[in-house]
């Protein structure tokens, strides 16, 4: 048990990127979260804040007196005769020895096969303290998390609930604006399918007029209801385009990182 983690407007960016702004959370005792993102997304630097000060981050990570942080790195350094699976293991066992209260990994299932990867699992899912996972790997994040912290578009999007709960509601959303930009598609081709008809209909009435011009009638005002029609139809359009804007923006903001379906390795032990 610990007290909670208070998370308060923590930004990160480097020179040439920003990777997150004001980002606000408190972490529970006993909480489970995955962070998840494109590579290059800051995952691995937030992860490293809930153990010391990076230097291109603003904003506090309030830590408790009574955290005890246990951290595994994504590349684990020394243990050279050792593989991948092995160093990882021996890293893992170092960092439960002083039996945290907070677990972090960083990509831990990226060197193991199968049977140590089933090992990881088992003992993750009685691990009682708080976890906190930078991962790629669904089964990871569909067995351990219950709250995801998506980072992407310079915000992190805060989901409680596992990968498959966080996939359904982002592709529901993805269908539902792709739906209606469908409609705003063929808002703008009736738009402007109708206003060809007034200019057609414009034309013949201009015709019409220039007849009883020359046959000395009153002529009729085809110009000024087309050059109406021609306003009202650049004002829709313009809607319809400020609509379609808004939209690709929020569908440009629901994309899911990608993810890795196994990690196999048959060579590591």
């Amino acid at each position: 048990m610990h007290k909670p983690i208070q998370i308060k407007n923590l930004s990160l960016s480097f020179k040439h990127k920003n990777c997150f702004e004001n980002f606000n959370a408190h972490v529970h005792s006993g909480s489970r979260i995955a962070i998840i993102g494109c590579n290059g997304s800051g995952k691995s630097t937030l992860l490293k804040l809930f153990m010391e000060e990076v230097a291109y981050a603003s904003g506090d990570v309030i830590v408790p007196n009574d955290l005890v942080v246990g951290y595994v790195p994504q590349i684990v350094v020394g243990f050279d005769t050792l593989s991948g699976a092995e160093r990882f293991n021996k890293a893992l066992t170092q960092a439960l020895s002083s039996n945290p209260n907070v677990l972090l990994l960083d990509e831990p299932t990226n060197h193991l096969d199968r049977r140590n990867k089933q090992s990881l699992l088992r003992l993750l899912s009685h691990y009682t303290g708080t976890l906190i996972v930078v991962s790629h790997d669904t089964e990871l994040l569909r067995t351990m998390a219950d709250t995801l912290w998506h980072i992407d578009n310079g915000k992190i999007q805060v989901f409680s609930g596992n990968y498959e709960d966080y996939q359904s509601e982002i592709m529901l959303k993805r269908a539902s604006i792709e739906q209606e930009l469908s409609r705003l598609n063929r808002q703008r081709k009736d738009t402007h399918q109708a206003l060809m008809k007034e200019q057609t209909r414009a034309a013949k009435s201009r015709a019409k007029g220039e007849k009883s011009i020359r046959e000395h009638k009153w002529p009729l005002g085809g110009k000024a209801a087309a050059l109406r029609a021609e306003e009202t139809s650049g004002r829709k359009k313009v809607a319809i385009e400020d609509k379609k804007q808004a939209l690709n923006a929020q569908l440009a903001s629901l994309r899911l990182p990608a993810v890795s379906y196994t990690h196999l390795r048959a060579h590591e032990t």
